[in-house]
């Protein structure tokens, strides 16, 4: 972790992303990059010399019309003492029943990797059109 927290503060420094008064919002996945990311600005915030605030954000894109649960993260900011904010969508449903989802054939594979949240990006990388002899030959 010393070794991402420098690294952290080097680029931070290097670049100046951090002024006095600012309010960083970190999107928080619940996988390990944006987790990490959290961690350690939250412990940059310990000992840097601009004063600034952290505010992290879920967006829910409620797989199968549920509520996911995020309780690991809200934990981590109840750690911390910083804010987290859920933003629940419909984003999902709203994918699955676009004119563009049905006019990409998905082989079976990656459709069911699809209903993991962050598999998005694979899921554009394998989607292919359908023409009238790639429907006739699959």
């Amino acid at each position: 972790m010393r070794k991402i927290l420098s690294r952290t503060r080097a680029a931070v420094d290097d670049y100046k992303m951090i002024q006095d008064g600012d309010k960083i919002a970190v999107g928080v996945s619940g996988g390990k990059d944006s987790v990490m990311l959290l961690k350690a600005l939250c412990d940059l915030k310990r000992f840097y010399p601009a004063d600034f605030q952290i505010v992290a954000i879920t967006l829910d894109m409620r797989f199968d019309n549920q509520d996911g649960d995020f309780s690991p993260i809200q934990k981590l900011c109840d750690e911390y003492g910083i804010e987290y904010v859920i933003q629940r969508s419909d984003l999902y449903e709203i994918i699955l029943s676009s004119f563009v989802f049905k006019s990409l054939k998905v082989t079976s594979q990656y459709s069911c990797n699809f209903t993991s949240p962050g598999s998005l990006s694979l899921y554009i990388l394998v989607i292919y059109p359908i023409s009238p002899l790639n429907t006739f030959f699959s």
